[in-house]
């Protein structure tokens, strides 16, 4: 799709990242973008938002036909929507196999670096239970442990605030520079003012919510649980349900207790189940994806995050191993940081180049540099 847009001088514009011919233009960040780059623009979270046009349009106030495709989705019923969402799923396929054939890559560290270490202070005698964690914008580590209390901390390690919620949770995001938590005792998905007060923003009906995350659409996909039956829901933030994704094309159940989730750069939805212990991926549409259980059968997935190319990390909370991933849920190799890992849990990125890992019992958060 790169088109060879010139000046008037006849001099090629280049995309600001790679320098490769530009496509389009964000309007809001003043950036030239090509085909490839402009899909990982969009998922670096910006305080005014991102307008990405034809670079053709820039000066005016169309919309180009990506652009478009991506606002009617975000204001209608995926359902209603078939045509157009395949269209940018096979437009977000092509360009991403464009992307990772560019020669733009990077090196693992063969053996991880942890820069610092923060000791959250969650244990206490009878038991200890680090279980989620959020990053904010700032970079900033929200921390949530298995009391009623949420903490955040900046990455020395630094207390900055402590907030005491009406009911103990397991799962916590960001959400429009906002803390939210699931509360599976009075199934509601609740918000953190800067004042520490909290607001229920929606309830979940006769489902309890557990692992929660904003999507690249600017609206929430979040695990229920009720009885034997667990399903995904995609909701707007005042709760109108858009989405709703239980079961496979042959009718059967995708879920038996969808635990923790993420959302991958190709908008793939991952999950990770509580009872068979795997992760299970499906596409925007909810379709069937891949079920990764474990390199050799066995796994004992926890939470999970994503990265800006796509690759998935999944942490095995019993055997003290993280998985690192292809976008395709192919095994690539495990990240063991130098003094290893002890039962980690909680999993965010900070960047394209490091993670936080928490580890669940013993109540510290390992920052790790990953990538050379």
């Amino acid at each position: 799709m790169a088109s060879n847009v010139t000046t008037q001088g006849q001099e090629a514009v280049e995309c600001k990242s790679c320098r490769k011919p530009v496509s389009f233009f964000c309007r809001h960040c003043g950036v030239n973008l090509c085909d490839p780059c402009v899909l990982l623009h969009l998922r670096v979270k910006s305080r005014f938002g991102h307008d990405v046009v034809d670079y053709a349009s820039k000066d005016n106030n169309e919309c180009s036909v990506f652009c478009k495709t991506i606002c009617e989705y975000k204001s209608q019923h995926l359902s209603e929507l078939p045509v157009k969402v395949e269209d940018v799923l096979k437009f977000i396929a092509e360009e991403m196999n464009y992307f990772n054939h560019s020669g733009i890559s990077r090196k693992v560290l063969e053996v991880p670096i942890v820069s610092s270490v923060i000791d959250t202070g969650f244990g206490n005698k009878y038991y200890s239970r680090l279980t989620d964690m959020a990053v904010t914008d700032d970079k900033k580590v929200w921390v949530e442990g298995e009391n009623n209390e949420l903490k955040l901390f900046d990455l020395k390690g630094n207390l900055h605030r402590t907030v005491t919620i009406t009911w103990f949770g397991d799962h916590i995001c960001m959400y429009n520079e906002q803390l939210l938590y699931s509360d599976w005792h009075k199934k509601s998905v609740k918000k953190i003012f800067d004042d520490d007060t909290e607001l229920t923003m929606f309830t979940t009906g006769d489902w309890a919510p557990y692992g929660i995350t904003e999507s690249a659409f600017g609206d929430l996909l979040v695990c229920l649980r009720k009885d034997n039956q667990s399903k995904v829901i995609r909701y707007s933030s005042t709760g109108t349900v858009l989405q709703e994704i239980q079961y496979d094309s042959q009718s059967q159940l995708l879920y038996q207790a969808a635990w923790y989730i993420a959302e991958n750069v190709n908008w793939d939805i991952i999950v990770t189940e509580y009872t068979t212990k795997k992760v299970i991926a499906v596409d925007i549409l909810g379709k069937f994806r891949y079920i990764y259980p474990g390199r050799n059968k066995y796994l004992n997935a926890g939470s999970l995050a994503t990265d800006s190319v796509g690759h998935v990390y999944i942490t095995d909370y019993i055997l003290s191993e993280i998985h690192m991933l292809d976008r395709d849920g192919r095994f690539l190799r495990y990240i063991i940081p130098e003094g290893g890992i002890k039962y980690p849990h909680a999993v965010c990125m900070i960047g394209d180049d490091e993670m936080i890992v928490g580890e669940q019992y013993t109540d510290l958060v390992k920052r790790i540099k990953l990538f050379e």
